[in-house]
């Protein structure tokens, strides 16, 4: 797992884990790696034949802190994280 690489990319955007969220679909990658190890927010995305819970490679009792079912979603988020 490379969570260098993430924190790298906010370095670059000139930002920092509480100011960026990550949005993706593998949980191992974006929701662990990406958000979990380097302090940022995650919205997971819902998608079809994706599992649930998938396994992760270490015991872990994260969750992404939102969930996207619906592009519609976003907004939501976007408007929710101003107050967080």
């Amino acid at each position: 797992m490379w969570p260098f690489i993430f924190n790298y990319a906010m370095k670059k955007c000139s930002s920092n884990a509480e100011q960026s969220i990550i949005i993706g679909d593998n949980f191992n990658t974006d929701i662990y790696t990406g958000g979990y190890l380097t302090g940022m927010k995650t919205a997971g995305i819902s998608v079809s034949g994706i599992p649930k819970n998938p396994k992760l490679p270490v015991t872990t009792n994260v969750e992404p802190t939102f969930i996207i079912n619906e592009i519609r979603d976003l907004l939501d988020i976007y408007h929710l994280s101003k107050h967080l």
